[in-house]
């Protein structure tokens, strides 16, 4: 019989990079948070696999309506397989967090550039670098649509449900560099677990740099995200879970 995980919040990501960066880290600073409480029990912070990519871009007419199902389809499956080789109970599950990255979605489209490029977009300071200005623009218009409902839900299967932004993704706000490959993206998100997993005092002060957040609640960090070019700029508003992340989901 497999080991039973005990009470656990799940974690959303993109991909395996994502979860390299962030699985660790944020798992110590739930059990911190967790050991110093007197009212939530000892958990982890778990990453529901398989990873779904960007569920924000996926081509449908009715994005915003379907993207609660879509998250909720993955989280449903991911805890019907833990069920199965008994390593959770349905009520094991507290709450899910879920990464999303931004790339530049919100940005007005005169930011958006005609331009030879290797891959089908390019972000840049000054905007989004694309073979195809009406493809950028269509995915722009599906992606902030589903990240605007998302930022409005606050359960997911009946569970607390909290998106928190990388913008303009995970990378740029761990390392600073937006367009890596994929063995790049591997390599700077090990190092950068590397860095902060004994040291989570410094963890801390990296996601709560005034450089990289907005000032504000949940909702307010989400507005300020959608003006100007800030969601193409280094922004994430990750320090709110990290800071509370009991509170934020509610489960205190």
């Amino acid at each position: 019989m497999a080991n039973s995980l005990g009470k656990v919040i799940l974690l959303l990501v993109e991909g395996p990079s994502d979860e390299a960066a962030m699985e660790l880290l944020l798992n110590n600073i739930v059990q911190e948070a967790a050991s110093v409480s007197t009212r939530v029990e000892p958990l982890r912070v778990t990453t529901i696999d398989p990873m779904p990519g960007d569920l924000t871009s996926k081509y449908q007419q009715s994005i915003e309506q379907n993207i609660v199902k879509l998250v909720n389809d993955y989280v449903k499956k991911f805890i019907i397989n833990l069920k199965r080789s008994n390593r959770i109970k349905e009520t094991d599950v507290v709450g899910i967090v879920h990464l999303i990255d931004t790339d530049g979605a919100y940005i007005d489209k005169q930011y958006i550039y005609d331009d030879e490029v290797d891959d089908d977009f390019r972000y840049e300071d000054d905007g989004i670098h694309a073979k195809s200005i009406p493809q950028v623009i269509d995915r722009n218009c599906r992606k902030t649509k589903a990240m605007n409902k998302l930022a409005s839900t606050h359960h997911i299967n009946k569970l607390p449900y909290r998106a928190y932004f990388m913008s303009c993704n995970l990378d740029h706000v761990t390392c600073g560099e937006r367009n890596l490959n994929k063995d790049e993206k591997i390599d700077r998100a090990d190092d950068f677990s590397d860095m902060y997993k004994d040291d989570l005092e410094g963890f801390k002060k990296f996601i709560n740099d005034p450089a990289l957040i907005f000032e504000g609640n949940y909702q307010q960090t989400w507005r300020s995200l959608s003006q100007g070019l800030n969601s193409i700029n280094r922004h994430s508003n990750l320090h709110l879970f990290v800071n509370n992340p009991f509170g934020e989901l509610g489960i205190e």
